[in-house]
């Protein structure tokens, strides 16, 4: 079949999602007046309908935001939220502007449009784990222990599957067993690397696997390995506890006495010369720095322009950069008196020794590794910042 051939074939195929998706919110117009819990089994079964034929049909997209509504249709919490309607109803007008504005091989963004979408109604969101493993009984294990360190749970035990929502889905929190059926874990990781190679830079990782030699097959891989045998529960939590001990539990969310104090920031500048990563910076800074004035510059030159006359109180600045480069910013930065003394992050993509070196050695307050998580950035700056004793 040619390629115009199966872009037919999608396009036919669209027309039947958007009748499943109009299937979908006549459970939920029915469940707002009845409050039917079985109307929300079904709307999962067709969730889980859509989500295996949208990814025969090549629209992986589609099929990894369904895999986030179905984990959104199984918490208990949200749909226990009073918004909670409300909140299905602008998923399923985002299905239907995804099918109505669909065009082969342009991405339209949909799980950070969900992302967004959750952030309007202010729901509280919980860090995200997924749990790639071939036993159910293991996952269920995995599981009861991960959320009591304040996790949303997605599972996957088929590798194909996993490959897709871990190409196009972000986690905090990866929990890898070599086991994974049709090809084992080390192959799903390092297929990941050849296909996105930074997406594992934000994410912490988890090897488990019944030999200590496993983590030689992961290619690049410098996280840790869990041995699976009798000790795996309590040296899974031991290893919990020393990445997440810092999580509140109790009051569901993480502790944000950091990101407050950088609400109290009157004045940041933000340089990059990535027009995406300057919009989503923005997206960020304005819906969660409100009162803070946050410059944005896609040039070097024209940021240290601006801060001879106008000291920020803090510097972000992108390290790869056409004509004027991170380096050469805080070199000048570092030359004027004026400026010198004020916190600067760059932000980066590098993972060479070598050039972090040369990074830390211009006295900068830290690092935030690109591609960065919109939905956690302020909590690394925080983080950064913090765990530098030059910043007060």
């Amino acid at each position: 079949m040619s390629q115009d051939d199966f872009v037919d074939v999608q396009r036919a195929y669209l027309q039947e999602l958007l009748e499943q998706v109009e299937e979908m919110e006549s459970y939920f117009l029915e469940y707002e007046k009845t409050k039917d819990e079985s109307l929300i089994r079904k709307s999962i079964s067709l969730m889980h309908s859509m989500k295996g034929a949208a990814g025969s049909y090549m629209l992986n997209e589609f099929s990894s935001l369904c895999h986030k509504v179905e984990d959104l249709l199984l918490d208990e919490q949200i749909i226990a939220d009073k918004k909670f309607t409300q909140i299905i109803f602008s998923v399923i007008d985002l299905c239907r502007n995804y099918i109505y504005n669909w065009q082969p091989n342009q991405l339209q963004f949909l799980t950070m449009q969900l992302d967004e979408l959750l952030d309007d109604f202010s729901l509280k969101q919980y860090r995200k784990c997924l749990i790639l493993e071939m036993s159910r009984s293991m996952s269920k294990l995995y599981s009861n222990l991960v959320k009591k360190f304040g996790f949303n749970i997605s599972f996957s035990s088929d590798s194909f599957e996993a490959l897709n929502r871990l190409v196009l889905e972000d986690f905090d929190l990866i929990l890898f067993s070599t086991n994974m059926g049709s090809f084992e874990g080390n192959l799903l990781f390092n297929a990941v690397q050849e296909i996105a190679p930074n997406k594992f830079n934000s994410t912490e990782v988890l090897v488990i696997s019944t030999q200590k030699n496993s983590k030689e097959k992961f290619h690049g891989f410098s996280g840790d390995l869990l041995l699976k045998d009798r000790n795996i529960m309590e040296n899974l939590e031991n290893w919990l506890m020393k990445k997440y001990a810092s999580f509140d539990a109790d009051a569901g969310k993480y502790s944000e006495s950091k990101v407050d104090d950088l609400a109290k920031l009157k004045n940041i500048v933000f340089i990059d010369d990535s027009e995406a990563i300057l919009k989503l910076a923005k997206h960020v800074f304005e819906k969660q720095l409100k009162t803070t004035e946050v410059h944005y510059f896609s040039s070097g030159s024209e940021a240290l322009k601006y801060m001879e006359k106008n000291q920020p109180e803090l510097i972000i600045c992108d390290y790869q950069m056409d004509h004027m480069d991170g380096i050469e910013i805080k070199n000048r930065v570092n030359q004027n008196f004026k400026l010198k003394n004020i916190p600067f992050l760059f932000l980066t993509g590098e993972r060479e020794a070598k050039i972090l070196d040369q990074m830390r050695k211009l006295e900068t307050q830290g690092l935030i590794k690109k591609p960065f998580n919109h939905r956690s950035l302020l909590s690394e700056i925080s983080t950064a910042l913090a765990a530098n004793s030059k910043v007060a």
